[in-house]
């Protein structure tokens, strides 16, 4: 856990979305949703830490505050700085 409540909470809600999902959620859809792992995983020409700082500037313009803080945890998560970041 992180020693932000907001993150902390964001986390915990995004975790039990994934289990509806996983749970409902029929093959199309899961589908749908298992892009995001492959579109940001170790795969391709482009390392995840890329990935995410490209998905943050995409969040960003389209003002998606739960999109922006996702990738501001992965980033963080794959070793980004605060200058890379900026």
């Amino acid at each position: 856990m992180s020693n932000t409540p907001r993150i902390d909470k964001f986390q915990e809600t995004r975790t039990k979305y994934n289990e509806v999902l996983a749970k409902y959620a029929d093959r199309t859809a899961k589908k749908f949703y298992g892009i995001d792992g492959d579109a940001y995983g170790p795969a391709g020409s482009l390392s995840v830490k890329t990935k995410h700082l490209m998905g943050l500037s995409t969040s960003m313009v389209l003002r998606c505050d739960d999109c922006i803080l996702y990738h501001l945890i992965e980033c963080h998560k794959a070793g980004a700085t605060s200058e890379e970041i900026q």
